[in-house]
């Protein structure tokens, strides 16, 4: 597999990590398995709710007496939620100018890639709120 080196001047020059095959597969990897595994379980447990409110009570106390609750909460949800978040919006930094390069190539695999891109954009700034809701609630 070759690489391109980009020098000073060449489009693409301003990319703080010009192609660094390894933070974007983590950066996939990361989208995939923690955060994936955790919509599910966040889906699942909250969905207990729609069977009342001392169902889904029971459920996040049970949740809350797991050993470990606040690290887990941190290495597998937490972590893996920000570098994606971060390196996303590094992503969306790079790409060229608000619509990316559709002006010129208005192919649809050109437009999935900027839809793909500021859907991350609106679902990172929801899970701001969502966190900062969350946690006025419990009063942290």
């Amino acid at each position: 597999m070759a690489t391109t080196i980009i020098k000073k001047g060449q489009p693409g020059s301003r990319a703080f990590f010009a192609d660094s095959y390894l933070l974007h597969k983590l950066h996939s990897l990361s989208g995939v398995l923690p955060i994936g595994a955790f919509m599910i379980f966040h889906l699942v447990a909250n969905s207990y709710a729609l069977r009342g409110e001392v169902e889904f009570n029971t459920t996040v106390k049970v949740i809350n007496y797991a050993p470990f609750v606040a690290l887990l909460e941190i290495g597998v949800i937490a972590i893996p939620i920000l570098f994606h978040a971060i390196y996303g919006m590094f992503i969306v930094a790079e790409m060229q100018g608000p619509g990316g390069n559709t002006p010129h190539y208005g192919y649809t695999r050109n437009w999935l890639y900027v839809f793909q891109r500021w859907s991350g954009v609106v679902a990172f700034a929801y899970l701001i709120f969502h966190t900062y809701d969350t946690l006025s609630l419990i009063h942290i």
